[in-house]
Order: C-alpha cells, then sequence, then structure tokens
C-alpha cells in the first residue's frame, strides 16, 4: 500500500473525514525561473524575526586577509569564494519520485513544515544551515501510529532533496520509504505569489480555558500563509505559536474576496478537538502589503484546554 493518498482538494473544509480530508501545503511561494526553479536567496537573506547575525552580517568576509599564494602569485587565480553564494530554501512544491502526489514544503528560521501528498501526512520540526531535516507528524502518533517522522538531507544549492519517511497508513500499518526529488518548475503548480508569505500578526486572546500561552495577550507572531496557484486552497502554518508548538491550518478559499476556512487536524481522522481559523485576507493595491485578518481557536491536546484570538497582522516577507 503507498504511504500516501492523491492529493485532493474539497469544496467545504468542515468535512473532516479522513477521506474528505483537504491536502495541500504550506510553504512559501517563489516566482519560477531557470534552474532549480526559482530565485535563489542569500544566507543572510531571512526573514527579520528578532534574531542579530551578529558581526559576520558586515563584517569582513576570513579570506578578505593578505596571504601569500606562493608560486602561484604570477598566474591567474580563481578563487571558489570568490563570489556570493546561492542557495534556495525548502520552500515551495516539489516533485516526488515515481509518485504523481507532491511534497509542498515551508522552511522559515530553522523552522520547517512538510506535507507529503495530503494529510495526514502532514510535519513540522527543523532544519539547520547544511539541509539536514527532523520533521514528526503529531497527528499520526496521536493515532497510534509508533513512529510518523521524515528525516534527511535537502540539498541547498540544487533544490533537490532525500528524505526517509516513515508514518503509517490509515489502519496504521507502518512503512518506511526513501522518497528524493526536485523543486517543480511549473507556474501551475506554484504559490501564489500574491498573498502567499510571511506575516507577522497580533493575537488578541478573546477567551482562555486554561491554556498556558507563550506570552500574555496581545502576542505578536509570525505565521506563513501558502495558497496553491488558483487561490482556492490555503494553508497556515503557525511557526510562532500561541501555545508553543507549530501546528497547520488547511482549508478552502474562495478567489473572488479572499475569505477562507481551515481546520487544525488532531489526529488521522476526525476528532472533537479539531480547531479552526476563518478569515480573510485583504489587498489594497501593490504598493501596500497584504493583511491577513482572522479568528483563531486553538487547542491543546494534551492538556484538554482551548483559546480564541483574534489575528491581524501584514506580510513581511514572500519568502
Amino acid at each position: 500500500m503507498r504511504p500516501v493518498g492523491r492529493l485532493r482538494w474539497y469544496s467545504a473544509p468542515t468535512v473532516v473525514g479522513v477521506r474528505g480530508i483537504s491536502a495541500f501545503l504550506l510553504g512559501l511561494c517563489w516566482g519560477c525561473s531557470p534552474g532549480p526553479g526559482r530565485p535563489p536567496v542569500y544566507p543572510d537573506a531571512t526573514v527579520d524575526l528578532g534574531v542579530d547575525l551578529g558581526p559576520s552580517d558586515s563584517g569582513v568576509h576570513p579570506d578578505a586577509a593578505e596571504l601569500d599564494a606562493g608560486p602561484l602569485d604570477g598566474s591567474t587565480i580563481v578563487l571558489p569564494d570568490g563570489s556570493t553564494e546561492e542557495i534556495y530554501v525548502f520552500t515551495g512544491t516539489f516533485f516526488i519520485n515515481g509518485q504523481t502526489e507532491r511534497l509542498y514544503a515551508r522552511e522559515v528560521s530553522g523552522s520547517l513544515s512538510l506535507i507529503v501528498g495530503g494529510h495526514p501526512y502532514v510535519y513540522h520540526g527543523t532544519i539547520d544551515d547544511n539541509g539536514n531535516v527532523d520533521v514528526r507528524s503529531e497527528a499520526q502518533e496521536r493515532s497510534g501510529c509508533a513512529l510518523a517522522q521524515v528525516t534527511g538531507v535537502y540539498e541547498r544549492r540544487t533544490a533537490f532533496y532525500t528524505l526517509r519517511h516513515r508514518g503509517c497508513g490509515l489502519t496504521l500499518t507502518p512503512f518506511d520509504v526513501e522518497i528524493r526529488g526536485q523543486l517543480v518548475d511549473q507556474a501551475s503548480e506554484d504559490y501564489e505569489n500574491s498573498v502567499s508569505g510571511i506575516y507577522r500578526v497580533v493575537a488578541t486572546v478573546g477567551s482562555n480555558l486554561g491554556c498556558n500561552l507563550v506570552a500574555p495577550s496581545p502576542l505578536t507572531l509570525h505565521y506563513a500563509v501558502n495558497v496553491l496557484a488558483g487561490g482556492r486552497q490555503i494553508v497556515v502554518y503557525t511557526v510562532e505559536d500561541a501555545l508553543g508548538t507549530p501546528d497547520h491550518y488547511i482549508g478552502t478559499m474562495t478567489p473572488s474576496n479572499l475569505q477562507f476556512s481551515a481546520i487544525k487536524y488532531h489526529t488521522m481522522g476526525e476528532h472533537l478537538l479539531d480547531a479552526a481559523m476563518s478569515g480573510r485576507i485583504e489587498r489594497f493595491g501593490d504598493a501596500d502589503p497584504p493583511r491577513l485578518i482572522a479568528q483563531q481557536d486553538a487547542v491543546d491536546f494534551e492538556r484538554s484546554c482551548s483559546v480564541s484570538m483574534a489575528i491581524d497582522g501584514v506580510r513581511v516577507s514572500i519568502y
């Protein structure tokens, strides 16, 4: 049995059964280009989440010192580090070798979200500077899967990944497979550039039924919004979550008015603690960043508590 089902989109995200769950990603939108598929970014071009890159941000590179090149001094020398290194963050839609499904990725300052085909194969965790990936699926493990994890390496110079995918089928039969692939270059499979991106939002708590928040209300957080081309499917990845653990809200959007409704799934099937987010994205013109306005319910599954918040913020980065 194949570990993932064909990606499906449904018109109403309130259908929460395993056979009626929308699948899409999460991941930031890059415009397509020759080569791996999107313009590269540079090591210093990260989203400002309040992290100072230190002296290396503006200092002289260590190789910019006077060194004797020896006998080669009299000839032309090409230095490998003589140009700025190009890298590709793990964000976008990727092929999966031998499958029609896609892998959807979103990297934000060391956090990583992966969706392999669709729900319930939704993972979040970390990726380091060398591209080492370690993400897990809490929904699968809550449902009884002994291990639901994706590990491996993403090659930043070529936008190619090689990952070990371990999880369970819908009957909890375990699988352990290798998946490989590269960033797609078709605009029809890309994320919608006009509204996808990283949003800095203010979360104002309306009600809190016993949850411990990471900070007092109102909280300033960063969410990643991913809208597939055509604008009908949306994933909101709560990179900085009020309850401390990043998660995904998966749903549908109406392209004409950018209103959306999304579900946060806690298990592989339906559950009473499934939470919701609904709202809209506003666009006032090309010169102004899009604005996210939503009502969000968040649930701490282990503590059986919930919190309701009003979300309001603007996009601070496309990538």
